[in-house]
């Protein structure tokens, strides 16, 4: 909660407290410095103060004044971040009578604290009393502060520090700004603590349990007995700087020890004794095999338990591949760290991921190892390491069936095609029949086959199968006729000769669903699982319950996939990434593309990453060692050789079909069912004139008819 209790402008509370002052910190900043802009005010949850941007490096020292003999001690910190805002804690308000006094005393110094940092710096600076922030308060940060000043109470016990320091801490952490990576200084006001380094332990143990926080220094007064004139008031005679390393000196994580850093020494006018960098690296790149312990869930491609052994003690041990746990034992291996792989959680998907974030927020591990995402309600709680697959979630369509090549075959020419051609066909064959018999025809007889309507037809269709014919026209005009004829007929037959072993060798493929309107139209059924439908509603995407009438629900979206490449008539969402995967595991070809069809657009993007505690040292290492990973090509490298890898060990399960291999392509009689087709008919159609022969032979009065009209047009 932000503090708005007794803040003033630094100067004019300098001026008037500073004879009452035991102790001033103030806050330089260097000469010949200037700000960029001129100074803009703006209010922070009812606090008002000018906040200036800066070109130089933050907080170049610390003045700790005692008034009697006006001694300076110039502590060189440089802790804060150019143009980064600055925290300042102090302890929560006090309502203990008893206590009154000394907590006056302590908000005194806090406010002189304060106004000096405000009017000597040029940064944001916010700051907070060390309070949870009530349901009606609102905090709301341009930027989350990178330096933090926590400044203990005035108890005389170092329990009421340590105590103060974790409300402060607690109060801080529920801040959407709070920053545990940020260099912290912690500066101790006990007078009388008569173990500095004790204290100092205890403050890391603190800070390291509570939010995992290395990176800071510890200054704290120390007296000397000699100096001292009163039991009330004193003389400093130095400042003790302390800090702690972790993974040095034959420890791990936790801190088991303090040192010294430095010192600053009054007589020494503020400078340190040994000029030595407050804020060095602490995390080194060998850690000595120090454990990491890493929870996990098998979910494959990311973690695959590999074995699994128990040993007489009855403890398990746990081998795992994977994305995820390929890089932490590179990382192990770089670091000389020893991995310790923990009992896999327990539950469904969401359970099990649940308890493993739960795991690395107590502290019982590291790095939690899964098919986790970058998502924000997480990274409140734990942070992400850098992106490593950076995937894309589409809707998968069935892919276009091959269209069949009988059918391909009729569809050679278009309807409005075989409709002119069979005009042709017609006309043609009544011009060869009015050419041979009408009023018009040619002195010279023209064959007498010729002046019958259905002979004409028959050399028609003779012709345009490519056929002799029995008797060749005699006259001019009707070989005129039937030359056209014969040269259209020609140029059909190439065209659909050309086209119909085109069509038999590669027939084509339907159309393929393209946009989200076409989905919804397809009629198609929509395959979710829980933890997906889950996974859109956190994400707020809400674009598959237009499917929600042809919903079909499976346990995950590897049966999905399953489904989804086993009968090729469903749609459902799923990454890239883990849809090669799967299909590698049933023996299909990753890199197909006849197996993955998608619509035309991606749907939202997901980041794969690993989280680790809230401020572990080790998260910038593993960062770096990512990186360099992705910019080598080490991820990609991986990831296709898992996917092949895998694809050759379930080869087999493949099911044989048809469509798979398409190299080679034999023509059989099935592909000349068309022909065959044709031949039936007209077998039919013979079968049916020789019937009505038949009938007409065997009924004399229709026989005498015909014989009658034979005559006649003889005659």
């Amino acid at each position: 909660m932000i503090n708005s209790r007794r803040m003033m402008w630094a100067g004019h509370v300098a001026r008037m407290e500073e004879k009452r002052n035991a102790y001033r910190i103030l806050v330089g900043k260097p000469e010949g410095k200037r700000p960029l802009v001129r100074p803009r005010r703006r209010s922070v949850d009812n606090i008002n103060m000018d906040l200036r941007e800066i070109e130089w490096d933050g907080m170049d020292w610390i003045d700790v004044a005692s008034d009697n003999d006006h001694w300076t001690a110039l502590v060189n910190t440089h802790h804060c971040i150019d143009g980064k805002p600055l925290l300042v804690s102090h302890p929560a308000t006090r309502h203990d009578v008893a206590q009154a006094s000394a907590h006056d005393d302590h908000v005194l110094w806090a406010n002189l604290v304060l106004g000096n940092i405000h009017e000597e710096t040029l940064w944001p600076l916010y700051v907070s009393r060390g309070e949870i922030a009530n349901e009606t308060a609102t905090v709301t940060l341009t930027d989350r502060p990178h330096s933090y000043v926590l400044l203990t109470g005035s108890g005389g016990e170092d329990g009421d520090v340590v105590e103060a320091l974790k409300g402060q801490l607690g109060a801080l952490k529920y801040w959407p700004c709070w920053n545990p990576r940020g260099r912290f200084v912690v500066l101790v006001r006990t007078l009388n603590s008569e173990s500095p380094h004790l204290l100092a332990l205890n403050i890391s143990e603190t800070l390291w349990k509570m939010n995992k926080i290395v990176n800071l220094v510890i200054l704290i007064p120390k007296f000397d007995a000699f100096l001292l004139k009163d039991s009330i008031g004193g003389e400093v005679n130095r400042l003790d700087i302390y800090t702690w390393f972790p993974y040095r000196a034959g420890n791990c994580a936790e801190p088991k020890d303090v040192v010294l850093l430095d010192q600053c020494l009054l007589d020494g006018k503020g400078k340190l004794s040994k000029d030595v960098s407050l804020f060095a690296s602490k995390v080194p790149n060998n850690l000595n095999g120090c454990p990491l312990r890493v929870s996990t869930t098998h979910y494959e491609p990311y973690v695959i338990l590999t074995s699994n052994t128990t040993d007489t003690n009855g403890s398990a041990t746990y081998s795992y591949r994977g994305l995820n746990t390929e890089y932490i034992l590179l990382f192990s291996e770089a670091m000389n760290m020893t991995v310790e792989f923990l009992s896999p959680a327990e539950g469904n998907f969401l359970e099990s991921h649940f308890m493993q974030l739960v795991g690395i927020m107590e502290g019982s591990a590291d790095i939690a190892a899964g098919r986790f995402h970058l998502h924000p309600s997480v990274i409140q709680h734990a942070d992400p390491t850098t992106s490593f697959i950076f995937d894309i979630i589409r809707w998968y369509v069935p892919c276009p069936r091959r269209v069949s090549k009988v059918e391909k075959v009729v569809g050679v020419f278009s309807s409005s095609v075989w409709l002119c051609m069979a005009v042709v066909f017609i006309l043609t064959s009544f011009v060869f029949w009015r050419s041979a018999d009408g009023p018009h025809a040619s002195a010279a007889k023209e064959s007498q086959n010729f002046k019958k309507i259905l002979y004409c037809l028959y050399v028609a269709w003779c012709v345009l199968m490519g056929v002799s014919v029995p008797r060749m026209p005699t006259t001019w005009k009707m070989r005129t006729w039937f030359l056209y004829f014969v040269w259209y007929c020609f140029v059909m037959s190439t065209v659909f000769q050309a086209f119909f072993i085109s069509f038999l060798v590669e027939p084509g493929y339907n159309k393929q669903i393209e946009t989200f309107d076409e989905l919804k139209k397809s009629n198609l059924s929509y395959c979710l699982d829980e933890v997906s439908e889950h996974i859109h509603f956190y994400i707020s995407y809400h674009e598959y319950r237009k499917f929600d009438s042809k919903r079909m629900d499976l346990r995950s979206v590897k049966d999905c996939l399953e489904y989804f490449f086993t009968n090729n008539n469903i749609t459902m969402l799923a990454t890239v990434s883990y849809a090669q995967f799967v299909a590698s595991l049933f023996g299909l070809d990753p890199s197909s593309n006849k197996l993955f069809c998608t619509l035309d657009r991606d749907e939202y993007s997901a980041h794969a990453v690993m989280y680790l505690s809230q401020g572990h040292p080790l998260l910038g290492w593993f960062n770096l060692l990512l990186r360099r990973s992705m910019e080598s090509g080490l991820v990609a490298k991986y990831w296709s050789q898992l996917n092949f890898k895998v694809y050759l060990e379930n080869i087999s399960k493949a099911a044989a079909c048809n469509d798979c291999s398409e190299m080679y392509f034999a023509i059989s009689l099935f592909h000349l069912r068309i022909a065959f087709l044709v031949l039936g008919f007209g077998h039919v159609l013979s079968f049916i004139s020789f019937l009505t022969e038949l009938f007409i032979n065997f009924n004399p009065k229709i026989c005498h008819w015909v014989n009658l009209k034979k005559r006649y047009m003889n005659f």
